[in-house]
């Protein structure tokens, strides 16, 4: 949009190069993270006989009520409880917990927690964020070709410039909307683990 708005790239160019990056961040960024995650924090992956016992059948229970696949389950070697996730879609997603989160929280806690991170996997949020992103630089390029359109026809051009003025609205609204989004998807995992600990204290 930067260089759109300095002359240096067409409306078009930059909505394809926008679709281009997030679909192919979409498609590898999980492969990076296992690469970074593994040299940086020594990141382990484990079978799920070497999770915790009471951990492993919680899992198992949430996958098999929500017909989902067992996630691929990762420790970092940090002290801090820290858990996330990330993939592709539900059929690959990682959960990735620390060895503090293990070692200092209680059996409830570590359930609350990784349930949380299920609720990412089984709301799809990967695949959802991904596509939230795209928004405001799709009703970006809708304004910047109305207002093209509008300045080189007299011909409906009332009615062109009202979508550009309301694409150009949108596209404010949804950079913010975004933010707004994400914290809604945390409230939403919040909310799964709720449901499936039976425990929302």
């Amino acid at each position: 949009i930067t260089a759109v708005e300095a002359g240096v790239l067409n409306a078009l160019s930059a909505l394809v190069i926008g679709i281009l990056s997030a679909t192919i961040h979409f498609i590898i960024g999980p492969w990076i993270l296992d690469i970074s995650l593994r040299f940086l924090y020594s990141l382990t992956w484990v079978e799920k006989s070497a999770l915790p016992e009471h951990l492993a059948t919680f899992v198992q229970g949430v996958c098999d009520d929500r017909r989902i696949a067992f996630p691929s389950f990762g420790i970092i070697n940090d002290g801090a409880p820290q858990a996330f996730t990330y993939g592709h879609f539900p059929s690959n997603a990682r959960v990735v917990v620390s060895r503090g989160l293990l070692e200092l929280l209680s059996p409830e806690e570590r359930e609350a927690v990784v349930a949380h991170e299920l609720g990412h996997v089984c709301h799809w949020d990967m695949v959802v964020m991904t596509i939230a992103q795209l928004i405001p630089l799709l009703a970006y390029y809708i304004y910047r070709a109305a207002s093209e359109s509008s300045s080189k026809s007299s011909k409906r051009n009332g009615a062109i410039s009202l979508v550009a003025a309301a694409a150009y609205v949108v596209y404010i609204c949804s950079e913010l909307a975004i933010l707004w989004f994400s914290r809604v998807r945390e409230y939403y995992a919040d909310q799964f683990a709720a449901e499936t600990t039976k425990n929302p204290g």
